[in-house]
């Protein structure tokens, strides 16, 4: 598979994360929610993991 493999960029890069947060609503419920963040062709592209 081309580009999957080698040496990266210079400089700092995470390639793809995840940001997760959490929070009680009251005391039956609780939220979570977890974004991606990957660097895409020199863009980056947010997603929604789980809601």
């Amino acid at each position: 598979m081309p580009g999957e493999a080698g040496n990266g960029s210079q400089g700092f890069s995470l390639g793809e994360s995840e940001l997760n947060f959490q929070t009680n609503i009251d005391n039956l419920f609780a939220g979570n929610l977890t974004l991606s963040l990957a660097d895409e062709d020199g863009s980056t592209e947010v997603g929604l993991e789980e809601a």
